[in-house]
């Protein structure tokens, strides 16, 4: 995007932040006309708002975690303690890498297979080796197709399931990527008559 089309971009993701999901003139009256590359950044709820998934998922991660700790009613300091390492990112080459944004987007999205249970230093570098190579919206994008794929989530011959570290390997994450693994819709059979008598034998009876 341009530097005019990031700033209107950014002036609606603080305003869905601020006020919820975004009427459609809303988003016209920040971005002067229809802007595809800008709505094509924001998907519509059943209502017909706007939202933009990533901050929304971000938000309602946010507001659950803080409706935890006041259930729980931890002291200010184990508070202040756990915040510090609730979200664990690292930045490598000025590139923020979220790896919990990632597992729990995993975790959001393949419920049908294993979970992670510990983020080894192995699987971090998996994951900054994803986003070399491409970015965050890719990688949680790739996650999804994986949680929607049948054979992947085990319904195959073998009742196979992938997991965290077989879909972030490079090859399996270019393959479901391309759409490798995408549920294969099958044709749809129309049953025909072949012959004159069987015209006649599909008649009412009168």
């Amino acid at each position: 995007m341009t530097d005019e089309q990031t700033g209107k971009y950014i002036r609606l993701l603080c305003l869905q932040h601020q006020t919820g999901h975004l009427e459609e003139k809303h988003m016209l009256k920040i971005c002067g006309t229809y802007d595809k590359d800008i709505f094509n950044k924001f998907i519509r709820d059943d209502k017909g708002l706007y939202y933009n998934e990533r901050l929304d998922f971000e938000i309602n991660r946010r507001i659950s975690y803080c409706e935890s700790k006041r259930k729980n009613k931890l002291s200010e300091k184990t508070y202040v303690k756990h915040m510090e390492t609730e979200t664990e990112n690292e930045t490598i080459n000025d590139i923020i890498i979220n790896y919990s944004g990632v597992v729990e987007n995993f975790h959001l999205y393949c419920d049908r297979m294993a979970k992670v249970s510990k983020l080894s230093e192995q699987r971090k570098k998996h994951i900054s080796a994803r986003y070399k190579d491409f970015d965050y919206d890719t990688i949680i994008e790739v996650i999804k197709k994986a949680g929607k794929s049948d054979f992947l989530c085990g319904k195959n011959d073998k009742a196979w399931k992938a997991d965290f570290d077989w879909i972030f390997n490079p090859t399996n994450f270019l393959k479901i990527m391309e759409g490798k693994y995408d549920n294969k819709q099958l044709p749809i059979k129309i049953a025909t008559p072949a012959t004159i008598s069987d015209i006649d034998a599909w008649q009412p009876v009168q």
